[in-house]
């Protein structure tokens, strides 16, 4: 009896101090800058290890309401964080010091590079090891919700796909709005795809005009400056990285809730029931008996063979226009689930080899990527090399190379919109009385050599695919690309005192295939069968030369910079199309029989020389002073031309006072 009265007080005592431990008070008070006292407003007020949460007020001030031992965490850009426990306290002020890591932080801006306390434009930069873990084929979508005033949308799905970029909203209604993409300091005209996401060293977004007003009219819509790696620091000789990742994909919204064959049924009987007593002008009984007929002519195909249900038609409803309850269907149809891969795979595998010395730091990389879409079809493969060099032998004098090289395939779905090949559209539009593949009276699949044979429709009506199959041209059509990408980037500078001159040279070369192919036997192309094949080169080059001084004396740096830079692309393009192939599976233009479109080879060139000349700013608050305008030489090109790139190009010269 002692121990069970010595339990019952043991319980009850913690019952007691249970609700104590997890009562809640409100805390308040007000977060100010350490110098000034000046309120700060859009600090985040957090519980750590908790879900409550708050923000600061115009005033600085705040309210939360957390467990009496909890802790606060307070955070906000270019402060320190801080951690305060709250030990019972309703009311906690707090002084925040400026993050100086994040003023001394350095950007990488255009031709060069400036610390963001000096730096007077808008850009942000993301370092490579917040990216690293991002499973993503095209480096543009490493930039999904990562900067304020960047907006990325999804694309279309495709693997291997990037995102499309707007900086700080759209620039033109007609023209483009997709910023300039500049690689290592040189304007890159490849595919962004072609870039190995793990080679990837930072990213730096130029946001407004000040800030990419040395690109011209190219950086009107925003720049995007990608830098690459190159090699390991001093301390580290050598160091070998390797990386498997594998994973899966799936749809990110599910399917749109249809109808069921008994509802579809159902809804197909009001619609022709009240079409014949109000169109035609049936008396309701006539109506209801002449309904199965009907239905049987316009919507269940040659001798009722889309008849899903056990029940011949004339007993398939009641007189309330209801399927019969102990009606039961002969087979199921999944459109969408036929189009969808089962478990789409992704695998990447990563190698990489980097190193220093005292005067060079050098970095080698192999990339293999291959990913399967949700549509079972689609896919995106890529190989990737990469080498890059720094070398330093004196400390005035510093040369570097980096040569990456991608061979990509993309297995594509060759329509969108409301095209009856677009499968994403066309399957979900499809009644769900209507099967994928033939079936037998009983409801069985039909089989020829051990597969399921296709149901093409020839006696379905208008608008429910009528002598197609979408799901059966993901397999009989074909539409594949095939790129090759060759980057090299080089670069020598020399300095002498206060001056630095550098020279930086960027090749591009890009040469795509794509092949689309319809079938002979049904679809776009019945009866003749249609191969396209398309070849474009484009190879584009950049030479700058730049010339710069930066001197400090006291309190106060001088920063100027004058170049000059030529820009040459060239591109080809080649298109050859035919019909009349007399047999299945054909992929090349020689087994057709009739040239229905070609077109001859098409050059396109473009070229222009641009000239700056720079000066300074001589404002101790680190504004920055007018740009001088620059002169502009394009050249002639042969075949068509779109135009030389001219526009401003000069370097924000800054002179401002240091803080310690």
């Amino acid at each position: 009896m002692r121990r069970k009265t010595i339990l019952l007080t043991l319980l009850t005592l913690l019952a007691a101090t249970l609700p104590l431990s997890a009562q809640k008070i409100s805390v308040t008070g007000q977060v100010t800058d350490i110098f000034g006292n000046a309120p700060l407003p859009g600090v985040a007020v957090l519980e750590k290890d908790g879900s409550n949460h708050s923000i600061t007020d115009i005033d600085g001030k705040y309210s939360i309401s957390v467990p009496s031992d909890a802790t606060l965490v307070f955070s906000c850009l270019g402060m320190q964080e801080q951690t305060i426990a709250v030990n019972g306290r309703t009311t906690i002020n707090v002084a925040m010091t400026a993050d100086v890591n994040v003023l001394d932080d350095v950007l990488v801006v255009a031709y060069g590079t400036a610390s963001k306390e000096s730096f007077t434009g808008s850009a942000e930069t993301i370092r490579g090891d917040k990216l690293r873990d991002r499973p993503v084929a095209d480096v543009s979508r490493m930039l999904d919700g990562q900067m304020s005033g960047v907006m990325t949308t999804s694309g279309s799905g495709q693997p291997g796909s990037g995102s499309g970029i707007m900086v700080r909203g759209f620039g033109s209604i007609n023209a483009s709005s997709s910023p300039l993409i500049v690689v290592d300091g040189i304007p890159y005209d490849g595919s962004l795809n072609s870039l190995n996401p793990n080679d990837i060293e930072s990213l730096s977004v130029l946001k407004d005009a000040s800030a990419g007003a040395l690109y011209g009219s190219r950086g009107a819509n925003g720049v995007v400056i990608v830098t690459t790696k190159s090699g390991g620091s001093s301390d580290e000789r050598i160091a070998i990285d390797f990386t498997a990742r594998v994973g899966f994909s799936s749809m990110a919204i599910s399917p749109y809730e249809t109808v069921n064959a008994t509802q579809y049924m159902e809804q197909m009987y009001r619609a022709t029931y009240n079409d014949l007593v109000y169109t035609e002008g049936h008396l309701p009984g006539e109506a209801a008996t002449l309904t199965p007929s009907r239905l049987s002519k316009n919507v269940l195909g040659i001798n009722n063979k889309y008849n899903i249900f056990d029940k011949d038609v004339e007993n398939l409803f009641g007189a309330d226009g209801k399927v019969v309850s102990d009606a039961a269907t002969r087979y199921s149809a999944d459109w969408l689930g036929e189009a969808k891969a089962k478990l789409p795979t992704r695998q990447e595998y990563l190698f990489s080899m980097s190193g220093a010395s005292d005067v060079s730091k050098y970095m080698a990389s192999l990339g293999y990527l291959d990913e399967n879409g949700t549509i079972t079809t689609t896919s995106f493969r890529r190989i990737t090399a990469r080498l890059g060099a720094e070398f330093t032998p004196y400390d005035w004098f510093e040369f570097g190379l980096n040569a990456n090289y991608s061979n990509s395939r993309s297995d594509y779905l060759g329509a969108s919109g409301t095209e009856a090949n677009n499968i994403w559209y066309t399957a979900m539009m499809m009644a769900p009385i209507y099967p994928v593949y033939e079936v037998d009276s009983d409801g069985n699949a039909i089989m020829d050599n051990g597969k399921r044979v296709f149901d093409y429709g020839s006696s379905r009506p208008a608008g429910a695919q009528n002598n197609r199959n979408c799901i059966a041209t993901l397999f009989d059509d074909d539409y594949y690309m095939i790129s090759d990408n060759v980057n090299l980037r080089g670069h020598l500078g020399i300095k002498f005192g206060d001056f630095k001159l550098s020279t930086s040279l960027g090749a591009d070369i890009v040469n795509e295939n794509n092949t689309t192919m319809y079938n002979r036997n049904n679809g776009n192309a019945a009866g003749t069968g249609r191969l396209t094949k398309e070849h474009q080169r484009t190879r584009s080059y950049t030479w700058n030369q730049l010339l710069s001084y930066r001197h400090g004396f006291g309190e106060h740096t001088i920063d100027m910079m004058a170049g000059h830079e030529f820009y040459n692309s060239e591109a080809h393009y080649l298109m050859g199309q035919r019909t009349g192939f007399p047999f299945d599976k054909f992929d090349e233009l020689g087994m057709g029989s009739t040239p229905s479109r070609t077109r001859p080879q098409q050059e396109t060139r473009t070229a222009s020389t641009r000239g700056c000349a720079g000066r300074t700013m001589t404002s101790p608050t680190s504004t920055t002073c007018p740009a001088v305008c620059v002169w502009t030489h394009p050249h002639g090109s042969s075949g068509s031309t779109d135009g030389a790139h001219s526009g401003l190009w000069a370097r924000h010269g800054e002179f401002h006072r240091s803080h310690s």
